[in-house]
């Protein structure tokens, strides 16, 4: 997918940078099981069986992690491991993960490696966090849903459409959602948010589902400002184009972002994240 292989770079898909990180999203959405190695399959094909045992003798040994960052673990804990070679090979992707995240890179493959190595390895976040949602949402990730975002960002709702916005504790803008604009409850991060112990960056696509018990701190027919905390369960979902900053998106969503350019999307090349999180700032004070 990374290659950017043609079958990975259609209308549908996007492109092979889009398809991956929907691929890796199927593995964000599930939480982070120390005794469960499925997660390396993003990786090729592993002994499941073995590493899950391992994970279980690390456990005993006192790495709470599993079979997870051993790489990380202290002397003691690997010298009570038997399986040298799986030991071995089980830390090396960890380790590998360490290095290119310390590395001079693209922007999006540094995300995307960052992800990955949160995903295999855990991680650590100080960002709000989300309610995962683990079942399939009827929301889609379409490769078209920048249209609705990039339009909203300059201030342009189509007719019949709301935007929901959502604020953190500090009242800062955390998730734009749209309704009845393509597909309802279809949302993008304007800030880091962690979802089972992985930060996605702001540009993130996501659908949600609103706790209907939970009122709005403020509604118009544009649509209500709601706290955080009024977000039942999310799901991630894909990186979208402005996950990268405009002079990256060429490079890095290649076809997908030649179609939006070919399509006259509003200002592919140049709107940010920062324009739509700042219509989300005057929604919030409108509603102040």
């Amino acid at each position: 997918m990374l290659s950017e292989l043609p079958h990975h770079r259609t209308e549908r898909r996007g492109c092979g940078y889009t398809q991956a990180t929907r691929y890796l999203a199927t593995r964000i959405v599930a939480a982070r099981d120390p005794l469960d190695p499925s997660d390396l399959l993003l990786l090729g094909d592993w002994p499941l069986r073995r590493v899950e045992v391992l994970a279980r003798q690390a456990r005993q040994a006192g790495w709470p992690a599993g079979w997870r960052a051993l790489h990380r673990a202290p002397a003691d804990v690997l010298e009570a491991l038997p399986d040298v070679e799986l030991v071995e090979a089980v830390a090396g992707p960890g380790r590998a993960l360490d290095t290119l995240a310390r590395l001079e890179g693209p922007p999006g493959m540094r995300v995307f490696a960052g992800l990955l190595r949160q995903v295999i390895g855990g991680g650590h976040s100080s960002a709000p966090e989300l309610p995962a949602m683990t079942r399939l949402p009827g929301i889609g990730s379409c490769s078209q849903a920048e249209e609705f975002f990039l339009e909203i960002a300059h201030g342009k709702i189509r007719r019949g459409g709301r935007v929901n916005v959502c604020a953190g504790a500090d009242g800062q803008p955390l998730l734009v959602e749209k309704i009845d604009l393509g597909e309802s409850h279809s949302a993008m991060s304007l800030a880091p948010l962690q979802l089972n112990g992985v930060e996605l960056p702001a540009g993130s696509l996501f659908a949600l589902q609103v706790d209907g018990s939970r009122p709005a701190l403020a509604s118009s027919p544009r649509g209500g400002v709601f706290d955080l905390s009024a977000i039942g369960q999310a799901r991630f979902l894909r990186l979208s184009t402005l996950a990268v900053p405009p002079a990256e998106r060429a490079s890095v969503f290649t076809r997908q972002f030649e179609t939006q350019v070919q399509r006259d999307f509003l200002s592919p090349a140049t709107t940010t994240i920062d324009d739509l999180a700042h219509y989300a700032q005057v929604r919030i004070a409108a509603a102040a």
